[in-house]
């Protein structure tokens, strides 16, 4: 799915593009956005991001449109359009309302730009997006409220509240955000664009961008009489920093960015595509740097995502698939589990939260939340007890990608309780008394709570 997704936000920047300015800025956007080293590595993860990244780009195309009509009602439908997208944005994702205010930013720099004079019909656009926009992902606002008590679960704990997490869990939660990102400050935040790209792993990425996004803010000083419609590019650029910007500042991990690194590749592109047609000269240079980086990109999509493009090419089973993988997958422990467990079996995952391949009842152990309440416990007992009320039977425990008894780097099980100890300590203390070892491969672990409810 993520795949098919990548390959329909490619085609969206390609239609947005060609449709303003020409088929090769097109083809280069469309390029720079699939090759790009952050996208690549997303490709094969089943995250959410890349299809957010969809939608919101389906919307920038309606907010071009809306920018050029002038019949009144069809802006008014446009929208309509538009909200409609955000709202299925910020339905995958909440964090598709930053890129929901991000158009809207650049709905108002659209008037500003081409000099529209602030009337009632632009109070009923705003209106109109916003109510609408809130409309479409009200089914999910009420859901989160009925379960949690908080319709933007679990954000906004300050205002809404929430069940299973109190103050002192929202801050740990934010000090796990702190680790990721630079230090937040406004050199910084204006460099973002050269930051993501070299300095990618301090943005939970282990790649980042291509060195040609870098170009698209000093060449634009020199070359912008050449852009077709130099408007519309600072409408696409400016959306694009923004939302590069607020996300460097609150949640600075290089998928969250997507949405702005699609608008990217795009205005970087139309800037590569005024300079080649106007100097020969750095038309060469540019061709054959552009030409030797989607080689370098090229093999580098390969090096990320060639064993999924062989799994179904040739129709390799689904666990010879997950064997091979580099990172840990829990699809061999979930098999087991689904073979080997009667069917009213719950389990708990520690340390991976991907319950989707069990057939069995599952819950995430979190310590960002209180549904077990680690730090209320005094030991194992208490552990115990409360896996007994939650009728748990099974542990699945992912001890690969972050041991949770590793103290040497930050993660997510590493915080104190009461009396100085750790909630990785808890856990494995309360292994070794309680629980037997029942899987065992490539240090993705299912243990038998020995003395779980029946």
């Amino acid at each position: 799915i993520a795949y098919s997704f990548g390959i329909f936000a490619s085609l969206a920047i390609y239609a947005m593009v060609k449709k303003y300015y020409s088929e090769t800025a097109a083809f280069i956007a469309s390029l720079l956005f699939f090759t790009s080293p952050a996208v690549i590595e997303r490709l094969g993860q089943t995250m959410v991001d890349i299809s957010l990244t969809y939608f919101f780009l389906l919307g920038v195309i309606v907010l071009l449109k809306y920018v050029d009509e002038r019949n009144e009602h069809k802006r008014t439908a446009l929208v309509i359009l538009l909200s409609i997208l955000i709202g299925t944005a910020i339905s995958v994702k909440l964090t598709g309302a930053l890129a929901g205010g991000a158009l809207f930013i650049g709905m108002a720099l659209s008037w500003l730009l081409y000099r529209q004079k602030f009337n009632a019909n632009k109070v009923k656009h705003i209106l109109t997006f916003g109510l609408l926009t809130l409309l479409f992902i009200s089914p999910w606002l009420v859901r989160g409220y009925i379960y949690t008590g908080n319709p933007v679960y679990p954000q906004a704990y300050e205002v809404f509240g929430g069940k299973y997490i109190d103050s002192s869990l929202t801050q740990l939660y934010a000090n796990y955000h702190g680790y990721i990102g630079l230090e937040r400050n406004l050199l910084n935040a204006l460099l973002v664009h050269w930051n993501i790209t070299f300095n990618s792993r301090a943005f939970d990425s282990t790649v980042g961008l291509t060195p040609f996004f870098l170009m698209a803010l000093p060449l634009i000083l020199f070359f912008y009489r050449n852009i077709t419609d130099m408007r519309k590019w600072a409408i696409i650029f400016v959306v694009s920093t923004v939302i590069l910007i607020v996300l460097f500042w609150e949640q600075p991990a290089i998928r969250y960015m997507l949405p702005g690194i699609a608008l990217l590749s795009a205005s970087t592109a139309i800037i590569i595509d005024a300079i080649m047609r106007h100097n020969k000269l750095l038309k060469a240079a540019l061709f054959t740097l552009l030409i030797a980086s989607l080689i370098f990109n090229a093999a580098m999509w390969y090096g990320f995502n060639a064993k999924n493009v062989r799994y179904f090419l040739t129709g390799e089973t689904q666990g010879d698939y997950y064997d091979k993988l580099k990172n840990p997958s829990t699809y061999g422990a979930s098999s087991w589990i689904n073979a080997n467990t009667t069917p009213d079996s719950a389990v708990m995952l520690v340390n991976d939260p991907r319950g989707y391949f069990l057939d069995r009842k599952y819950i995430i152990s979190s310590p960002y939340q209180s549904y077990i309440d680690y730090y209320g416990m005094n030991g194992t007992a208490d552990l115990l007890k409360r896996l007994k009320e939650l009728g748990v039977s099974y542990i699945l425990i992912n001890d690969k990608e972050s041991p949770i008894n590793n103290k040497d780097s930050f993660n997510t099980y590493s915080h104190s309780l009461k009396g100085g100890k750790y909630v990785d300590e808890l856990l494995r203390s309360f292994l070794e008394e309680h629980a037997q070892l029942m899987y065992d491969k490539d240090k993705i672990r299912v243990y038998r709570i020995l003395a779980a409810a029946a």
